[in-house]
């Protein structure tokens, strides 16, 4: 586990910054740099209701490691990642804890997260770490053990809103245990304290500093968002074939989903979940309460995107990708522990079979990987970063405005602050393509085969 978590962390951060601060890792990265400055928790020049525990690791890291820090922190939440599989599956099965750590880096959600400054990865820590710490503790309840997951959960909430799915899960949970008389209802306040408190102390931050809280979603399908759905099949001796439908955008998601399952869990991590959840859930007792619990830990997550959430991106899967990696090693587990098996009368050899569930596997991976790599290849852009370091050598009082750069994105790659009217510079990128604008020249353009910057000027 150590050696294949350090190996893990050393390439990390070999290849960093493989992406590079842009959108939302920008805005992280910005807002890290203005504490790591003492000038506050801002975004930009202004406050912002960004969550604030990732800026704020960022900030330690930029502090500590200084240029080195993209490396730096990216390798660290790696090594976290996957010493925090090994345990959450060792607590499933021991044994299969090992195996757990050695197929998360032939999946492409985990590893091509792993080098992009977000949330996600350190957020997978804290669902490994609290689905974890709240089984311990259903196993043997004490408020030392309700605490330490209370603590856990709840903060993941400081790290990102979906935080609160963890916190609902891990309140199920510890609600059917009360209702079975497992564990005393007083048992749970250490959890509803400490979520209420979190959360409730992040939500005043905002309603006081005029934001506008936590986003509400639409509940229902009718009138919310809409996504297009269309197919089209040319036939030019039969007709063509073509269709074209306005659904409600969680019909989209559901679709969204389905394919983002079979491209990210595999078809082996997949057959592996039902052939166990089958078995186990046939057999009862102690085994079947495992599958109901990973059932309910992926409709906890992934439900609220075909229901009231409108939006459902690849990254949203990998709070649930721990559900098929312990499925999956559990599997190759009881394989490795084996004597026979008979396919259809037919001895078949386990060595043999293993092998084969691998090969499968990895040529399924190296698709996935094949599939989501060029949808992010253009976070690998340094136009932005390139652009930045140019406008720093600007005079300190040129005014600049943007409708097409972030505030973060350009705040953190040039030190500058976007400004509304009349400014002395005007910054247009690729977001939008927008016409001659009069009175102004261009100053300075930035490309490559992702994107373009241009800076234009009154007197360039």
């Amino acid at each position: 586990m150590l050696a294949v978590a350090l190996a893990w962390a050393i390439a990390v951060y070999a290849v960093s910054p493989f992406y590079m601060p842009m959108l939302d890792s920008a805005a992280y990265a910005d807002i890290a740099k203005n504490l790591a400055a003492g000038k506050g928790f801002l975004l930009g020049e202004s406050p912002t209701d960004t969550a604030p525990l990732l800026p704020i690791l960022l900030s330690v890291f930029m502090l500590v490691a200084g240029q080195a820090w993209i490396p730096a922190y990216l390798a660290f939440a790696a090594f976290l990642m996957a010493i925090s599989i090994f345990y959450l599956a060792e607590d499933f099965k021991k044994g299969s804890g090992s195996i757990a750590v050695l197929v998360m880096p032939t999946l492409a959600l985990p590893v091509l997260l792993s080098l992009q400054v977000l949330t996600d990865v350190l957020f997978l820590v804290f669902v490994n770490a609290g689905v974890l710490l709240l089984r311990r503790f259903l196993r043997q309840p004490t408020y030392r053990a309700a605490f330490l997951s209370a603590v856990v959960i709840s903060l993941s909430y400081m790290l990102r809103p979906t935080g609160l799915f963890l916190i609902s899960f891990a309140f199920l949970v510890c609600a059917w245990h009360a209702y079975k008389g497992k564990v005393r209802v007083s048992m749970i306040l250490p959890l509803v304290l400490i979520a209420v408190a979190v959360f409730g102390s992040w939500e005043a931050y905002k309603i006081a500093g005029g934001f506008q809280g936590t986003a509400a979603y639409r509940i229902g399908m009718a009138g919310g968002p809409r996504a297009k759905i269309a197919f089209a099949l040319e036939d030019d001796y039969n007709g063509d074939l073509v269709f074209a439908a306005s659904v409600p955008i969680q019909a989209g998601n559901l679709l969204r989903l389905v394919f983002f399952i079979l491209i990210f869990a595999a078809p082996t991590m997949l057959v592996s979940f039902a052939v166990l959840a089958r078995k186990a859930l046939k057999e009862g007792k102690g085994a079947a309460f495992d599958w109901m619990f990973m059932l309910l830990w992926l409709a906890v997550f992934l439900a609220p995107h075909v229901t009231v959430v409108p939006s459902m991106v690849a990254r949203y899967m990998l709070p649930v990708i721990p559900v098929f990696v312990i499925a999956f090693s559990w599997f190759i587990s009881n394989l490795l522990g084996g004597k026979g098996f008979r396919v259809f009368g037919v001895e078949v050899n386990k060595r043999a079979l293993i092998a084969f569930i691998l090969i499968v596997h990895l040529a399924f991976s190296f698709a996935a990987y094949r599939w989501y790599y060029p949808r992010t290849e253009h976070l690998t852009s340094r136009v932005f970063s390139d652009a930045g370091v140019w406008i720093s050598s600007l005079p300190q009082n040129s005014t600049f405005s943007s409708q097409d750069i972030g505030i973060g994105d350009f705040h953190y790659n040039s030190g500058r602050a976007l400004q509304n009217g009349d400014t002395d510079y005007i910054i247009r990128s690729d977001a939008v393509i927008n016409e001659t604008i009069e009175g102004y020249a261009i100053c300075k353009r930035f490309a490559d085969s992702f994107h373009w910057v241009e800076i234009l000027g009154k007197g360039c």
